[in-house]
């Protein structure tokens, strides 16, 4: 998928050289690699990739921490390293992001927790940050979006998946009441990835 390279723990061959592997497991908690709305999130973050570094990342509502491991992928190496949070409201979500991160050699970049959104008291500490990755639903988004705006930096990124293209126009306008701006817009089948920027501060 672009530049990834996406496998189960059952394959034993090195990953083709020139890509960004990813070994993540068909498990208890959603991303996999295969649904549009994932597939979406990591294309966008390969063509993000493109404009620069990141060095604080918020992935919000994890599942299985394929976004978050991919993060780590794409700006893990860059000089001084990146640092990714990754949040979910469950716990078994958390313990199976861990075992990924654990398994890819990304732990090192992460900090972990489970709790309720933006609210949770580690998402609070490490903000704000230069891009936000939510792969949820187009109801927690719309609701979330004075919360994710606020723990967006000036400039900063933020990638929203989880929404129906009849959903997306919601979703959009809530996040542009905040000041964001839509940068770009990728539809997948009937899943709609939208990809907005924080103005830059005056």
């Amino acid at each position: 998928l672009g530049r990834f390279w996406i496998y189960g723990s059952h394959i034993t061959e090195a990953p083709p050289a020139g890509l960004w592997p990813l070994m993540i497991d068909a498990a208890t908690a959603f991303g996999s690699g295969e649904h549009p709305t994932t597939a979406g999130c990591l294309l966008a973050i390969e063509e993000l990739h493109k404009l620069g570094p990141k060095t604080n990342i918020l992935d919000m509502g994890t599942g299985s921490g394929i976004l978050a491991v991919a993060a780590a992928r794409a700006w893990g190496t860059q000089e001084g390293g990146t640092r990714i949070t990754a949040i979910d409201i469950d716990p078994e979500s958390i313990r199976v992001t861990r075992n990924h991160a654990t398994a890819n050699n990304v732990l090192h970049h992460m900090e972990l927790a489970a709790g309720d959104g933006f609210a949770t008291e580690l998402a609070l500490a490490h903000q704000p940050y230069d891009l936000i990755l939510a792969n949820i639903l187009a109801g927690p988004l719309t609701e979330m979006a004075p919360a994710g705006a606020a723990q967006l930096a000036s400039g900063g990124h933020v990638v929203l998946a989880g929404l129906l293209e009849t959903q997306a126009e919601m979703v959009l306008a809530a996040w542009q009441a905040q000041g964001l701006k839509l940068v770009s817009k990728w539809q997948r089948g009937e899943w709609t990835i939208l990809l907005l920027q924080k103005e830059q501060a005056a």
